[in-house]
């Protein structure tokens, strides 16, 4: 022999370091996926406020029917508060919905004017 390898053993080594690469591709992937998955999980716990209790209402108590005006001055702002807030996050929301639309919308539009798509997965 010439000390060279043959071609077939060339190709085979040039094949596995390819499938070596792609399964490191996609361990790396499959990690930012769970990863994303977890901080978007966290994300939607933490923005629910209709199930958060209002924090102003902690220390006033609801239920107390004779209280003295301070207290239902109290009670009234802090639930006032709280109604403000559900709705400017609502507002907020929604804002943010209507320009992801209108920005997806832009990006199809590119694409498609270079004859390109985007595979869409609405849950």
């Amino acid at each position: 022999m010439t000390g060279r390898e043959p071609v077939n053993i060339r190709r085979l080594l040039r094949e596995n370091d390819q499938y070596a690469a792609a399964d490191e591709y996609a361990r790396d992937v499959q990690k930012g996926d769970a990863v994303s998955s977890w901080h978007e999980h966290q994300s939607r716990k933490s923005s629910r406020p209709e199930q958060m209790p209002p924090q102003n209402l902690q220390s006033v108590d609801l239920k107390v029917v004779a209280c003295s005006p301070k207290d239902r001055l109290q009670r009234k702002l802090a639930e006032e508060l709280f109604l403000l807030n559900k709705a400017a996050l609502l507002a907020r929301k929604e804002r943010m919905r209507e320009r992801l639309q209108q920005d997806t919308a832009s990006v199809q539009k590119q694409l498609a004017t270079k004859g390109l798509a985007i595979a869409t997965n609405i849950d």
